[in-house]
């Protein structure tokens, strides 16, 4: 049985998308390379935007839609509204949303170690340009100055969890085996 009526890709296909750029981001962003931490950001906040906008159309616990209510529904969500605000800003301002921090006080142990960090800019540092009340605070609160990478792991098990919820898995029946010994 397909999960939906409309001739559209799964929620979970969208979701692999999402992962892979993550991931993408993850290893470019062990470089210096503000180009190379560029691109698979740029692709991992589209997802985001397009698994946001497909939560709010499909997912309907109780009969009617989320909407952008789908947030409050989920733990770690509410950094969502913060990440359309600097996806529409990479998007339509084309603008540098990460800054390097190199002075050490971003260690954390990944490996190969690395001793700087990718972090989000001050929201002051973000161009201008058409926003929804509430992103700009959304994006000071939950990610200005904080790691770009944890952000978008946070968000990878949000939608990982909401991937259950919208399409949950059922596993496949298999005919008995009759050889089996019953003993």
């Amino acid at each position: 049985m397909k999960p939906y009526d409309d001739n559209i890709v799964t929620f979970r296909l969208m979701l692999d998308g999402y992962l892979a750029a993550v991931v993408r981001f993850e290893e470019a962003a062990r470089s210096k390379d503000s180009a190379a931490a560029f691109r698979p950001l740029f692709e991992a906040l589209n997802w985001a935007a397009a698994l946001d906008e497909r939560l709010g159309k499909h997912w309907a616990p109780e009969g009617e839609p989320l909407a952008w209510s789908w947030r409050a529904s989920l733990s770690g969500a509410e950094a969502m509204e913060g990440l359309r605000f600097v996806r529409n800003r990479l998007h339509h301002q084309w603008a540098a949303a990460l800054t390097l921090d190199g002075d050490g006080r971003s260690y954390t142990r990944t490996y190969p170690l690395v001793y700087f960090e990718w972090r989000w800019r001050s929201v002051d540092e973000i161009p201008a340009g058409r926003e929804r009340t509430g992103e700009r605070e959304a994006y000071a609160e939950h990610l200005e100055g904080r790691p770009a990478r944890a952000t978008l792991a946070t968000l990878a098990d949000v939608f990982l969890h909401a991937s259950d919820l919208l399409e949950p898995r059922i596993a496949e029946s298999r005919p008995a085996d009759d050889t089996a010994d019953p003993a």
